[in-house]
């Protein structure tokens, strides 16, 4: 697998990890894991980065309200 090869798949599983939480609220990694045929660790990875985004956001809009 080429290096963009496995980027694009990196971040078309990451759409799949979002996707997936935002329909089952509540979910582990775990069962979020299984759900995709993915890794607990590739979905541990995909969780810290979707969370570092919405931190990120979140302190885009304080600055914006404030």
């Amino acid at each position: 697998m080429t290096r963009l090869t496995a980027k694009l798949q990196g971040a078309a599983n990451r759409e799949a990890v979002r996707a997936f939480f935002v329909t089952h609220v509540g979910c582990t990694v775990t069962e979020c894991a299984q759900a995709l045929g993915l890794g607990r660790a590739a979905v541990s990875r995909h969780v810290s980065a979707l969370r570092a985004e919405w931190s990120s956001c979140a302190a885009l809009r304080k600055t914006q309200d404030g």
